[in-house]
């Protein structure tokens, strides 16, 4: 079922924990290495992965990395690997309304609560997609049991807004 625009979306980023405090920081003092440094040990302890892992990489061998996986493709097939592993990532380079479409598509709310978009998000937005569409095998939302908890009730408030439950 496509969510209308008026649906609740089942998960707030900003409530994630963690999120909010390092929104707080980066809107009072811009991003620095420290906050690259929190966004990305956030990342991982929220999602499993940071914004790094979900690029294309070389290993240490030589051989190309996406998306947790290692291929030897080299020349023009690496290029068109990754090239379609970027497509996965392709709302993120799109106007603001299709962006916020795509992330209440797929029961996101990644703004501030006042309509802007939460500036976390770019670091937080790769690994996320990560784990929608399932592209990453160390992707996963990882939250505290309290968290979790909200979470669970929040899909389940969701679920049955839609009238699906």
């Amino acid at each position: 079922m496509t969510p209308r625009a008026d649906d609740k979306p089942a998960f707030r980023m900003r409530d994630l924990p963690g999120v909010d405090v390092l929104e707080w920081e980066v809107e009072q003092h811009g991003w620095t290495t420290e906050t690259e440094a929190w966004a990305a040990e956030l990342s991982r302890l929220l999602f499993g992965i940071d914004e790094d892992a979900t690029h294309a990489a070389l290993d240490k061998r030589g051989r190309l990395v996406i998306g947790g996986s290692t291929f030897d493709d080299i020349g023009d097939r690496a290029i068109a690997r990754v090239e379609d592993w970027e497509k996965h990532f392709e709302v993120l380079r799109s106007f603001r309304d299709e962006a916020d479409a795509y992330w209440a598509s797929v029961g996101w709310d990644v703004t501030d609560g006042k309509g802007k978009q939460l500036i976390v998000m770019q670091y937080l937005a790769r690994p996320l997609i990560c784990i929608i569409k399932s592209l990453h095998p160390s992707a996963r939302l990882a939250v505290s049991e309290e968290g979790s908890a909200y979470l669970s009730f929040n899909a389940e408030r969701f679920v049955a807004d839609r009238g699906e439950g």
